[in-house]
């Protein structure tokens, strides 16, 4: 479970600077 919640994180992270 933990590790979908880092690999969401991580997404978001790295989609949010593409704005």
């Amino acid at each position: 479970m933990m590790k979908l919640v880092i690999i969401l994180v991580i997404l978001l992270v790295i989609s949010l600077p593409a704005y």
